[in-house]
């Protein structure tokens, strides 16, 4: 299996009933309560970096009230999945100098989620059985 980058998660806490109808068609909600949401672009993107220029540019572009909501969430964070695989030997997922700035900017965190490539045992004896 090879290690990869798989997608930006934008994890949002807050009231997002007037943020996720102004990113329309762009984003996919994955998950969505009355305080909380999970989206992902709708293109899929090349890389980390690109996944983040692209939120950050969605989220620039808002109008004021869901830029309101936007800057009123709690937590803002876009979370980096990886596959972690037993090739190549070391893998790089770079953020530019403008995700970075674009992050600080929309007062964003980043996380990194880096997935196994082992699938989890599901009983005590699967786990017992591989050690």
């Amino acid at each position: 299996m090879r290690t990869e980058f798989l997608n930006v998660d934008l994890d949002l806490q807050g009231d997002v009933s007037d943020l996720l109808p102004a990113l329309g068609s762009n984003v996919i909600t994955l998950r969505q309560t009355t305080k909380e949401a999970t989206l992902e672009l709708a293109v899929q993107p090349r890389s980390a970096d690109d996944a983040i220029r692209r939120i950050a540019d969605l989220i620039r572009k808002l109008p004021i009230s869901a830029r309101s909501a936007w800057d009123g969430c709690i937590a803002r964070k876009m979370n980096v999945g990886i596959q972690g695989g037993d090739q190549p030997h070391e893998a790089q997922f770079n953020l530019s100098l403008d995700a970075l700035t674009a992050l600080v900017d929309l007062r964003a965190e980043v996380i990194f989620t880096v997935y196994s490539s082992e699938e989890p045992s599901d009983t005590i004896e699967g786990a017992v059985g591989k050690r």
